[in-house]
């Protein structure tokens, strides 16, 4: 989510024109005990630059949406640099950069924020390549809350973090939001427990020709942020993130992920808190209640359903079938 401010100031105005071969640098925070410039170039573009004194032992080319992105070696010295396309675009680049200053600042060694640094333009390229400028309706973060649940509480203890994040395939299309082996799991959340019911947005929903189909329903309530357990999106998916940081591939897979849904990691979705009051679990067998498209008549293009969970209990199982 990119917020907008009408009385940002353009940094790059307060450098001077360097000569040919060299570039005018200001630090971006003085309070940042690493080495963050804003930059301009002789040809007036403008750069960040990030001093390091090596570079993230995993690195793959970055790209970002009118942004170039290199390491470069100079004077000695190795640095991870920014340089924007088109100055117009100042506003949106002036953003991203102040968002890496402020990961490196609470990073306690340069290796540290090196990584975070690196890690974090992986968040931007993702978001930046699915252009989502919207945040997430209330019903969409319940949904995503849901998932990411199921994925910390249960996969993740069990799993290889990369082999965990391969399994959550909502993201990339499918029609469920797991795919574990020949299993299949949709996620749903119940944020009015006295109703105990949830929605079904489709006939394709709760079905497969040839996988076992399981539905999973997370039980939320809204909370206070101090109270014992309550999360916020943005804290469950930070916890998901700090806990597979090390583990380069399955994080960038798990932010890609989350862009693709149209998340960025930011606080700006810190503000709703909710407690998880329960996970049910229910085996969609053949005589399980679902709309499926087999029995739908050819004239009907599309179903939306909800399905009483009081009278599915029958169906309820344990989480050992499903993972």
């Amino acid at each position: 989510m990119i917020r907008q401010d009408k009385n940002i100031s353009n940094p790059w105005d307060k450098l001077d024109m360097p000569s040919i071969g060299n570039v005018s640098m200001l630090r971006v925070d003085a309070n940042n005990k690493h080495d963050v410039f804003y930059a301009k170039d002789p040809s007036n573009k403008y750069m960040l630059f990030f001093f390091v004194k090596e570079f993230p032992k995993y690195t793959r080319s970055v790209e970002l949406n009118g942004v170039e992105v290199a390491l470069l070696e100079i004077s000695n010295k190795k640095a991870m640099v920014l340089t924007l396309k088109n100055n117009q675009d100042w506003e949106l680049f002036l953003h991203v950069c102040l968002d890496l200053n402020n990961i490196t600042k609470n990073s306690e060694t340069e290796c540290d924020a090196a990584r975070c640094f690196y890690n974090r333009l992986l968040y931007w390229q993702y978001f930046m390549k699915h252009n989502r400028t919207n945040m997430l309706t209330k019903e969409e973060q319940l949904g995503l809350m849901g998932e990411l649940l199921f994925l910390d509480l249960y996969l993740l203890p069990k799993y290889d973090p990369l082999e965990a994040m391969a399994f959550w395939t909502g993201p990339d299309g499918d029609v469920q939001d797991f795919s574990i082996d020949n299993k299949r799991i949709e996620i749903k959340t119940c944020a009015s427990p006295s109703k105990n019911e949830v929605k079904i947005s489709s006939a394709q929903q709760l079905y497969s020709a040839n996988c076992q189909v399981f539905l999973s329903v997370v039980y939320l309530m809204p909370s206070v942020a101090d109270h014992s357990g309550a999360f916020s999106l943005y804290k469950l998916a930070k916890r998901i993130a700090d806990k597979i940081k090390d583990k380069t591939v399955a994080y960038e897979l798990f932010i890609q992920k989350l862009a693709s849904v149209g998340m960025f990691v930011d606080d700006v979705y810190d503000d709703d808190f909710m407690v998880c009051n329960g996970i049910k679990f229910f085996d969609v067998n053949k005589d399980f209640p679902k709309i499926t498209p087999d029995i739908l008549p050819d004239a009907i293009n599309k179903v939306v359903y909800t399905i009483s969970l009081n009278m599915a209990s029958g169906y309820e199982v344990s989480h050992d079938k499903l993972i």
